[in-house]
């Protein structure tokens, strides 16, 4: 059990820093504040991005999400394989705020 808490608390501290990296690379004018996108996402055992799908969200949005993650290229992964297991097929939510 306390394995998996701290399973837990680094999948955490991996979702905000891969969400943080995509932050980054969003381009849009900001025409989408309130708006949510959510994504799923592949990646290698490297972190590397193997493949982006939009699951719900407006479709503009979703593209410019989808675009954000593939121009990350590699996404932040940890060395734990418990927890990397995590993050080999997730999903991701994507919104903008004011």
């Amino acid at each position: 059990q306390a394995n998996q808490k701290r399973v837990m608390s680094e999948v955490e501290k991996y979702k905000a820093l891969i969400f943080s990296k995509v932050r980054q690379n969003l381009q849009t004018d900001g025409g989408f504040i309130g708006e949510t996108c959510v994504v799923n996402v592949r990646l290698a055992p490297d972190g590397l991005v193997l493949q982006t799908k939009a699951i719900d969200g407006k479709p503009a949005l979703c593209r410019i999400a989808e675009a954000a993650i593939l121009r990350a290229g590699t996404l932040p992964v940890s060395k734990d394989p418990e927890v990397m297991a995590q993050f080999r097929n997730f999903e991701i939510e994507v919104s903008l705020e004011k």
